[in-house]
């Protein structure tokens, strides 16, 4: 038999925070590592964001725009691994400070994002209305 190669799943998603009276989402990027049992291996968790918003100062946890919580230092020490603990993890440190800050001035003006949109979905997916269903990724940001 041969060596098996550790395959990798990459989801996509925003996680949505609440502070105070404000709800937030935070686009994410998380690259699971499927060989591994009960994700024993610390799945990496980067920021999924584009220049209409920035990285902001006062969070503490990224670092070259990949996401290493208080939690996630730890990870091979805890028994109940497992995607809904990294997500509840994210939200608790997201909740106490957001990581993006959204600019002003760095807004992309609606005729670029109509175009974004076109590269992000396939022509079926413009001409069914699917491209700006909720859950997609312009309205997970936005």
């Amino acid at each position: 038999m041969g060596m098996q190669q550790n395959k990798v799943l990459i989801l996509v998603l925003s996680v949505i925070c609440k502070k105070e009276n404000e709800t937030y989402a935070i686009p994410l990027k998380i690259r699971i590592y499927t060989m591994e049992p009960r994700m024993t291996m610390l799945p990496d968790v980067f920021l999924f964001y584009d220049e209409t918003v920035f990285i902001n100062p006062d969070f503490k946890y990224v670092k070259d725009n990949r996401i290493v919580t208080p939690l996630m230092k730890n990870w091979n020490q805890r028994i109940d691994r497992g995607l809904k603990l990294l997500i509840d993890d994210l939200i608790s440190v997201f909740s106490e400070c957001p990581p993006l800050l959204h600019t002003k001035e760095s807004l992309i003006p609606n005729s670029d994002i109509t175009h974004r949109m076109h590269t992000l979905h396939s022509p079926r997916e413009l001409q069914t209305g699917k491209a700006d269903r909720p859950g997609s990724l312009w309205n997970g940001i936005s």
